[in-house]
């Protein structure tokens, strides 16, 4: 894990990341056993949904008498790939959300809110990185909300 963390970034940011990759392990099991088949079962969906995409631009083209009736079959062509991944993308967000409410339960919701910005900044800014990024990871304030509605990294009272 340590090999793919760039030289000089701070120890908190590596602690992060530690914690991060422990909460994956942390999962039962079980639900473990049945995330692989689920995740390759998604993949492949999502997958077909993408190699489906150009032929049914295709398609949609062909089909349509006019303007009106060609953009129609353009959204239903790229609704239906978009919908193959959506799977796929519950998936990994359900993955990585338990992730990251491990590492929450350890850094706190104010510390991890800190880090995850430093990480949002430091992030590679290419098109396809930000769209693999997105779908991977869920939304830093869905993640919170989460940690709240658990009481997962909140400071203990009394």
């Amino acid at each position: 894990m340590n090999r793919h963390l760039p030289e000089g970034i701070p120890e908190e940011f590596r602690d992060y990341v530690f914690l991060h990759e422990v909460g994956h392990g942390e999962v039962n099991p079980v639900l473990r056993l049945l995330y692989l088949p689920c995740i390759l079962g998604a993949s492949a969906i999502a997958f077909a949904g993408v190699v489906a995409l150009p032929l049914n631009l295709i398609n949609g083209v062909q089909w349509a008498s006019g303007p009106i009736s060609g953009i129609l079959f353009l959204a239903i062509a790229v609704g239906i790939s978009a919908l193959a991944i959506l799977p796929l993308v519950g998936l990994l967000w359900l993955d990585e959300t338990y992730a990251e409410l491990h590492a929450i339960s350890y850094l706190g919701t104010h510390r991890y809110s800190e880090i995850r910005s430093q990480v949002r900044e430091n992030r590679d800014p290419t098109f396809l990185r930000k769209v693999r990024y997105h779908l991977q990871y869920p939304p830093t304030c869905l993640v919170l909300k989460i940690a709240r509605l658990k009481g997962v990294g909140l400071p203990e009272s009394g």
